[in-house]
């Protein structure tokens, strides 16, 4: 089995609501990253994820539940100079979303994936591998326990009931 750690240079937006306008949580969605124009795609090019490239205006994958969301405040990460200690989102999917995200996964190797809880951008890796184990860790070096508390919190009403 592979466990993928994904090591995000981005920064979070906390400014969008999480409860769409039907009082439903919003979806986490999945946007590969284009570096050339898309017809009718979206510039991203912000403070936090300066000229990041185009995304489709449609999610190429979207989630509505999850299993479970942990937050891990002990990841290391080793690089060449030290070590850093750093949070850790743990994003379990259902079951049924499993496979298809492994496809997606596998499909899009070596692209950079936007993350986003409905409009709100989170993050934006780089894929490494495909995913079949059903679940993302997400290290964020550099970012603070807190942010990634709230984007837990956000994250859990995502979780099947």
């Amino acid at each position: 089995m592979r466990i993928l750690f994904i090591i995000m240079a981005s920064v979070f937006f906390m400014s969008c609501p999480v409860i769409n306008g039907d009082n439903q949580p919003e979806s986490l969605k999945f946007f590969v990253v284009n570096d050339k124009k898309i017809i009718d795609g979206i510039y991203i090019d912000t403070p936090t994820l300066p000229k990041l490239g185009y995304i489709k205006r449609k999610p190429d994958f979207e989630v509505n539940k999850l299993e479970n969301v942990l937050l891990s405040v002990s990841r290391v990460i080793t690089y060449p100079g030290g070590e850093i200690q750093t949070p850790c989102l743990i994003i379990h999917f259902v079951q049924e979303d499993k496979d298809p995200f492994a496809k997606f996964t596998a499909d899009n190797i070596g692209k950079k994936i936007l993350m986003s809880i409905g409009n709100e951008p989170i993050f934006a890796p780089t894929l490494l591998v495909a995913i079949d184990i059903g679940r993302i860790e997400c290290s964020m070096p550099g970012k603070n326990t807190g942010d990634c508390k709230k984007i837990q919190e956000k994250l859990k009403l995502l979780i099947k009931k």
